[in-house]
């Protein structure tokens, strides 16, 4: 017998939670998505996205338009402070797979989302809605929120938290606990107009500097990019923004003045790496960043949310379709669990790590970088490389029980 999921509230207007949504109201569910903020958020956070996530957002079927709206990313290099090639990538807009690697501003993507999740009329989505309380009964799960002076209730099937970092779900089941711990270094993130193709950068750098780390990525082929780069933590946000000159003198090519380039976004962030301990309690749920962070290095932030939402989605319509029962909630659990753990904190560390290091010792000694020497000389292991992020997805069909195929 079928388990319908009819309701279901959906906490976070960011590409997890207005993923979900769509991925729900494919299969019928009344989705309510509630928003703390008075729109989506516009800082300049992620741009990357991993195979495995972009075979959630073709599911969603938002890919053309994102395809539509950004380019295949030709090649990728790691630099020192004065520009010098120490590895890379080249050919990769040769990779015909639908779901490559794919670059797209995270608030263009959950702008896009929420123009799509408008257009269908099971989705709601209530923005200066502040949860401040969630529990559950047999029947299902709710959250109190604040708005407009009052306090509501929205209730569902399953409540799950898509709402970040400062998720208020998160806390409402484990206060501010959190394990993990908190990099004593953050990470400053501009978008910035600037003619860095009069240098022959590639399309994606990572500067690799003791003290000037950073990452140089093109977002349009207008001479957009997002540049980002680490500072101690301790600085106010107006010191941080009277040093940005300071620190594009240092590591950009062309050691450029002020008046050379224009600063469109600025937005510090402090980095974590932390999972929570269960990421399902009974009829609450928690996704992306809500459940686990990590540093932003090779994108497996928004990777591994994404990939949430997909595996999550394979147990919600198994559970439609009766081909399942609620015990594959748990095993969700373990095995988003267990991939941040074993694969998305442990590689997103060494590509932190890796920037801070000595140019020539990590030239010299990193075993990634010899391999990356290997990839340029065999097209056949670049690709390879380019799938490995696949592991980050999973299927989770495989554990429907047999009784219920």
């Amino acid at each position: 017998m079928a388990n319908q999921i009819k309701e279901v509230v959906i906490v976070g207007a960011g590409p997890t939670g207005l993923t979900l949504a769509l991925l729900l109201a494919k299969r019928a569910v009344k989705v309510h998505v509630l928003e703390s903020l008075e729109q989506v958020d516009q800082r300049p956070r992620g741009v990357a996205y991993g195979t495995p996530a972009v075979r959630v957002l073709g599911r969603a079927g938002v890919l053309d338009e994102i395809r539509a709206q950004t380019f295949d990313i030709r090649n990728m290099s790691w630099r020192d402070i004065n520009g010098q090639y120490l590895a890379g990538l080249e050919g990769l807009a040769e990779n015909e797979n639908p779901d490559r690697f794919c670059l797209f501003p995270v608030h263009k993507l959950s702008n896009l989302l929420l123009e799509h999740g408008r257009t269908q009329p099971l989705i709601s989505v209530h923005f200066s809605h502040k949860v401040v309380g969630a529990n559950q009964d047999a029947n299902g799960a709710w959250v109190e929120v604040e708005a407009n002076g009052t306090t509501t209730t929205f209730r569902g099937d399953y409540v799950i938290g898509c709402d970040g970092a400062a998720s208020g779900v998160r806390k409402a089941l484990y206060g501010d606990e959190y394990p993990g711990f908190t990099w004593q270094k953050q990470l400053i993130a501009t978008n910035v107009r600037y003619n860095v193709d009069q240098f022959k950068w590639s399309d994606l750098q990572w500067i690799v500097d003791p003290k000037h780390w950073g990452v140089v990525c093109r977002l349009e082929d207008g001479g957009i990019w997002r540049i980002a780069y680490g500072e101690e933590l301790g600085y106010s946000n107006e010191e941080l923004r009277e040093r940005l000159a300071m620190k594009f003198k240092e590591f950009l090519p062309g050691r450029p003045n002020p008046e050379d380039y224009e600063v469109l976004r600025f937005s510090p962030f402090v980095m974590h790496q932390r999972c929570v301990e269960k990421m399902r309690q009974g009829k609450i749920l928690l996704c992306g960043d809500a459940a686990h962070l990590c540093n932003p290095m090779g994108g497996l932030g928004l990777t591994g949310g994404l990939s949430d939402i997909g595996s999550l989605v394979d147990c919600f319509y198994g559970l439609i379709d009766g081909k399942t029962d609620d015990s594959i909630l748990d095993k969700w659990d373990e095995v988003r669990r267990n991939i941040y753990n074993e694969y998305i904190s442990p590689l997103s560390t060494m590509n932190l790590e890796r920037l801070f290091k000595d140019p020539c010792e990590v030239k010299a000694n990193d075993p990634f970088f010899k391999l990356m020497d290997q990839a340029t000389k065999d097209p056949n292991l670049a690709k390879d490389l380019q799938m490995q992020e696949m592991i980050i997805g999973h299927d989770m069909t495989q554990y429907f029980a047999k009784e219920y195929k």
